[in-house]
């Protein structure tokens, strides 16, 4: 583990990030480390850097398509106030049914799951979980994030209001407001013809004092000027999708911080999307593991092609278990026909150690097949 720190990405509007199976009505409500590198890839060839290898010196890309990542980035992460949220351990919860819902979690309730601390379902639900079940956290946290709302809204009428729903059910304190709001009219005009058509897009919208985080494990220090400088550009560039209205626009801060530790740590969880190195699979690393596939494809966006699809690859989401470290790999998927450069997709893994009361030490027919 080289140098860590978190970059905030304060949004500045409302994000769309389009995910396979979700149409542009709806929108994710994270950013796969995959797509915020293939951001910084494209920022840094605007921005002039050098992405192929020259006579006498090395590309920016070439230590990552060597296997020797300068820095490795997580997803990005909802964060609330001064509360970090993570993705969810992808461990039967068989304890509580109440947290089948929970796709983040904050590291105080990874502190729960360490201590295997599973109070009452119906006391969790009505003290531990917010954002309609989606994210876990602790009482105390809970009440951070309740300040900070209340803090935000000026009219007494709604913060009373406000005050009254959040002591009811605690699920309708929210962080974002995405897919279940309306979305957004758009109105796209064909080149040829001129008809119009309207189509409806889906905001990720974040209220005050909230945003995306995501965490960087930096192996070589003196490439935090190229991120840096990267996040820069991309800043009113925009970042994911609907960037022509507007979209993904942010400004960004860095807060030096250390991966969260946990005494007695038995496993690793991942805070990126994985793919595993043929090695790493020969090794049975996922022979023990928690984890659920997801298949990433897309639009490549590059000045020689922007028109044409990269091919799907099958990764590991956020959230698997693995009982040892992994680096993972990066592949690339340009079309076979025509196209002058590689299209990286990237599958480093960046992992933090964690214990999880039973984690590691299963039969054998317990072991998960993935999905």
């Amino acid at each position: 583990m080289g140098q860590t720190a978190i970059y905030k990405l304060i949004p500045r509007g409302a994000f769309h990030f389009g995910e396979r199976g979700i149409g542009v009505e709806e929108t994710a409500d994270l950013l796969h480390s995959d797509t915020l590198f293939s951001a910084l890839v494209s920022a840094w060839r605007a921005l002039g850097r050098e992405l192929r290898p020259l006579d006498n010196d090395l590309s920016l890309l070439e230590p990552f398509a060597a296997g020797r990542p300068p820095f490795r980035i997580s997803s990005a992460f909802p964060y609330a106030g001064e509360v970090l949220l993570f993705p969810c351990p992808l461990i039967p919860l068989r304890k509580a049914k109440s947290l089948k819902k929970v796709a983040f979690v904050s590291e105080g309730a990874l502190r729960f799951l360490a201590r295997d601390d599973t109070p009452d379902t119906s006391e969790r639900k009505r003290r531990e979980l917010i954002q309609d079940g989606h994210i876990w956290v602790t009482p105390e946290e809970r009440d951070s994030i309740k300040r900070l709302l209340l803090a935000r809204e000026s009219s007494p009428k709604k913060r009373s209001q406000m005050v009254a729903d959040f002591d009811r059910d605690a699920r309708n304190i929210r962080v974002w407001s995405g897919s279940a709001d309306p979305p957004a009219p758009h109105v796209a005009v064909d080149r040829v013809s001129s008809t119009s058509n309207l189509f409806f897009a889906g905001r990720l919208r974040f209220a005050p004092g909230f945003g995306l985080y995501f965490w960087v494990d930096f192996a070589d220090p003196g490439y935090r000027s190229h991120l840096e400088d990267a996040l820069m550009f991309l800043q009113d560039e925009g970042i994911g999708g609907r960037r022509s209205t507007g979209h993904g626009q942010f400004t960004s801060q860095r807060e030096e911080r250390a991966l969260p530790t946990m005494e007695g740590a038995n496993g690793f969880l991942t805070l990126s999307l994985y793919r595993p190195h043929e090695n790493e699979v020969k090794k049975g690393v996922l022979r023990d593991a928690w984890y659920r596939r997801i298949h990433r494809r897309g639009w490549i966006y590059s000045p020689d092609g922007k028109n044409l699809r990269r091919k799907g690859l099958w990764m590991l989401r956020e959230g698997t278990v693995l009982c040892q470290d992994v680096l993972g790999t990066m592949e690339d998927l340009h079309p076979e026909v025509g196209f002058v450069h590689p299209v990286w997709r990237y599958g480093y893994a960046l992992t933090m150690r964690l214990r999880l009361e039973g984690c590691c030490e299963r039969d054998r027919d317990e072991l998960p097949v993935g999905d």
